[in-house]
């Protein structure tokens, strides 16, 4: 299995920061990993790997030389060597409302293997009516080696390991003439 993540426009700490903390192939995230794929129905599937090597690219002078997303100050990538598991459920919790859930685990063998990389995608779609649909999407992603800042009880700021979750809600209209 091969997989490939990135984004394409500049991300930022909040709305009107004009110092930004990612961009484009910064990150950039090449998943390789050779194992067994468990389908028992077309509602489940289990991917596990012991063999995965997960590369971190950081394509960004500013961001390469502060070491973002776990790479050595200067550097363009952190190549990992570990296991990795895929998790995928999908099912339609009644009429027109669907729950869709993905998981991503990975652990580097060489390097703290009990702090596990997680990227977790939910999705839940529903179709209100012939014009109008709408999408509630969540992600939560973990991963020991990007250490992101999160201000202190006294009120400094310290970067360190941190949970990041986004959350989306969409309203689609559709007419068809």
């Amino acid at each position: 299995m091969i997989g490939f993540k990135s984004q394409f426009a500049p991300g930022y700490n909040s709305p009107g920061d004009s110092i930004y903390i990612s961009n484009f192939l910064a990150p950039a995230y090449l998943n390789i990993s050779a194992g067994m794929d468990y389908k028992p129905s077309d509602h489940f599937t289990l991917f596990i790997s012991p063999l995965a090597g997960k590369m971190t690219f950081v394509n960004d002078e500013y961001l390469s030389n502060k070491g973002a997303f776990g790479v050595e100050p200067g550097k363009e990538m952190r190549p990992e060597f570990g296991w990795y598991m895929k998790m995928m459920f999908k099912h339609d919790i009644m009429k027109n409302v669907s729950f869709q859930t993905k998981l991503d685990l990975f652990s580097n063998h060489l390097k703290n293997p009990q702090n596990i990389d997680v990227n977790w995608d939910v999705l839940i779609s529903m179709k209100i009516n012939e014009y109008l649909s709408a999408n509630l999407t969540t992600t939560l992603i973990y991963d020991d080696d990007i250490l992101i800042a999160v201000e202190q009880d006294d009120g400094s700021v310290r970067e360190q390991p941190a949970i990041q979750f986004k959350e989306m809600f969409g309203v689609g209209f559709s007419y068809k003439y």
